[in-house]
């Protein structure tokens, strides 16, 4: 753990299905003993260029058991992409907006809250950040990969030690006025992906910076091409690319191909869509025969989410078809090696 931009974590579920997160810049700041950004001081996104390892402990070659799956996983990130770099710039300077207008003046900013810090979606916001002492509810459906300076060491998770204690990690926050009461006002967190939690009635809890980015931005729906347009002159060629349709009746008919053709983008592009929700970007199984697998993932913000299924108790007993199967939890270990960030 002495190595820089590395870090080691624990994931020990007795669950058959667990979601993980993953805020990388958090964990190096601990670990680096310095603070890492997920985005720049121009609320540009940064991408972390990571390399993952995830393995699990060797089982007995003797029973069935060692054949058997130990675990699946697919690995999910924000897209890297136009629609997440803006979301997260609109997010910056409606941020700057809020401080202006409450005038606050950037000496009184604290050193470590000029750039943003924002979870992956809501689900990672509702887990409390414990950047000292015992990690609590390590069974529940959701939790976060913590840098662990001994992780071998606490299955149960409950070592005040052989975890990196850190110091404050705080979330980016906003405030507004709920259109009920103009007196009252709610604070709400910033999440990349995901949809809001909240109303505007009566305040959020959580808002999805690209829901928000879509709501307010000014998207023309309806044919932009009133009228058709181009080079009208005949040209002598026999390619059909190039030949001009000499009819009238061919001319209306490209008129109405014209109007119709490729005035819609090639993606998704409603509030609710394929835009908030996170990407996967790699997808593994693991095996007694095949127990370790590596892959390059590149994270924007630093932030990723492993969803682990059929995860096998190391503790089965196959002699017994009775007896539970999560007698002992199945411990994955997961590594990760920052090599670099870059703007997006």
């Amino acid at each position: 753990m002495s190595t820089a931009n590395k870090m080691i974590g624990t994931v020990s579920a007795n669950h058959s299905a667990i979601d993980v997160y993953l805020d990388t810049a958090a964990e190096l700041s601990k670990v680096d003993r310095k603070n890492h950004h997920q985005a720049s001081e121009k609320g540009v996104p940064l991408v972390y260029d990571l390399m993952i390892t995830v393995s699990t402990p060797p089982t007995d070659s003797s029973t069935p058991i060692a054949k058997a799956l130990l675990a699946a996983g697919t690995v999910f990130t924000a897209s890297n992409n136009w629609q997440t770099r803006n979301a997260i710039r609109m997010a910056h300077f409606t941020r700057l907006d809020l401080r202006r207008e409450a005038g606050v003046s950037k000496g009184a900013i604290g050193r470590y809250a000029k750039t943003m810090r924002m979870n992956l979606e809501y689900l990672m916001s509702d887990i409390a950040y414990v950047s000292q002492g015992a990690i609590p509810a390590r069974d529940a459906r959701y939790q976060r990969l913590y840098a662990w300076s001994d992780p071998d060491s606490v299955p149960s998770h409950s070592s005040t030690t052989a975890k990196f204690a850190g110091g404050v990690w705080d979330y980016t926050q906003l405030a507004q006025v709920e259109t009920d009461d103009a007196n009252a006002v709610s604070e709400y967190f910033l999440n990349v992906l995901g949809t809001h939690v909240g109303t505007p009635s009566t305040g959020y809890t959580s808002v999805s910076c690209v829901k928000a980015y879509n709501e307010r931005r000014q998207t023309t729906l309806d044919d932009s091409t009133a009228t058709a347009g181009g080079d009208t002159q005949f040209v002598d060629n026999d390619s059909p690319f190039f030949r001009v349709p000499q009819q009238d009746a061919s001319e209306d008919a490209y008129v109405e191909i014209t109007l119709d053709e490729q005035d819609n983008p090639p993606y998704d592009r409603t509030i609710l869509g394929d835009a908030i929700k996170a990407q996967p970007c790699e997808y593994f199984q693991l095996t007694a025969n095949s127990s370790q697998v590596s892959f390059r993932v590149q994270a924007p913000m630093g932030l990723v989410k492993f969803a682990f299924t059929d995860l096998f108790g190391t503790g089965y007993d196959v002699v017994d078809p009775g007896e539970s199967a999560w007698t002992l939890a199945q411990d994955l270990f997961v590594e990760v090696e920052c090599l670099g960030t870059y703007e997006m």
